[in-house]
């Protein structure tokens, strides 16, 4: 397992920290996801296997849509529904590529906001990379608080991004890696003001379920782990919120990959309001047309956004 790290001006952000520490201002627990997946012999046939499960408060929409920009590669994503444009939260492309975030949960809202910015991240991945290396070399993209996740058919891989474009990588070809809503790399602990209960008992219970199998995870087995709800409403990896009112989970992305063949894409939605729906699918049908399995609609080639579900 390969690490890489990478450091700027990190000691007059470590007093910052302090000093914000001092001052006692509060993390916020609006946000969280639970991030996993497994390479080489830890997925039956080889390959790569990678799952988000996506948390939020109830107030928001999500749909599968089909994105093919202007230039670069098309892709297919999670996408919240927003008025000036939807947002990425999953996605793979048409190179096979997957690309899954969670929030750096551990820095407080309020500062994250102030630290530079750049939402455009995962359709910039997606649009311009074909493989895992493909992304770590593009280190200028790495200006905001987040963690990412990403795969292709050899290769998963942990991006932690910090304050002032510090960041860390752990890749893998071989093993299972994890990760929640708080920095686990030793030169980046430095950036977690507080660590959320929830973030941490998560982590525990991913760890431990990874753990408890030897190799050769399938779909199948990721899909059960994404629903285990033995910590309760508020710090299971399947959240369910213990009021109206309180951050749950709103969605599973699934992709399997193996090293030759057919890859597969399985997505639970669980929208405020409305049924539950699941979908899975050949992820070369994605981009050719073809019907998704599930609650879903056919997709026309000739539409620039073309969306699943939930309509």
């Amino acid at each position: 397992m390969k690490k890489i790290r990478f450091t700027n001006n990190m000691a007059n952000w470590t007093g910052f920290w302090f000093l914000f520490l001092i001052f006692g201002n509060a993390v916020s627990g609006l946000d969280a996801c639970t991030l996993w997946g497994g390479a080489g012999t830890d997925v039956l046939g080889a390959g790569t296997l990678i799952c988000k499960n996506r948390d939020w408060i109830p107030d928001q929409r999500q749909i599968l849509e089909l994105v093919t920009p202007e230039k670069g590669h098309r892709y297919f994503a999670l996408r919240v529904v927003r008025p000036k444009g939807n947002e990425n939260k999953a996605a793979i492309n048409e190179k096979g590529l997957v690309v899954i975030t969670a929030t750096a949960g551990s820095i407080p809202a309020s500062e994250r906001k102030k630290l530079e910015k750049n939402h455009s991240l995962i359709s910039t991945i997606m649009e311009q990379c074909a493989t895992v290396d493909e992304v770590i070399i593009h280190q200028i993209w790495f200006k905001r608080p987040v963690f990412m996740m990403i795969a292709d058919r050899q290769t998963l891989a942990i991006i932690e991004i910090g304050p002032n474009g510090a960041f860390a990588v752990k890749k893998t070809s071989e093993g299972v890696l994890s990760h929640t809503n708080h920095y686990l790399d030793p030169e980046m602990e430095k950036f977690n003001v507080k660590i959320g209960t929830s973030s941490a008992v998560r982590l525990d219970r991913i760890q431990e379920l990874l753990g408890e199998k030897k190799g050769n995870f399938t779909l199948a087995d990721f899909t059960v782990v994404s629903k285990d709800s033995v910590a309760g409403t508020d710090n299971s990896i399947w959240r369910t919120g213990s009021s109206p009112t309180t951050t749950r989970t709103l969605a599973t992305w699934i992709v399997y990959q193996p090293l030759q063949g057919a890859s597969r894409l399985f997505v639970r939605i669980a929208n405020p309001g409305e049924v539950e729906q699941s979908f899975e699918a050949d992820c070369s049908s994605l981009f050719s047309g073809k019907e998704v399995q599930g609650t879903s609609k056919s997709v026309s080639e000739s539409s620039k956004h073309c969306r699943w579900g939930a309509e």
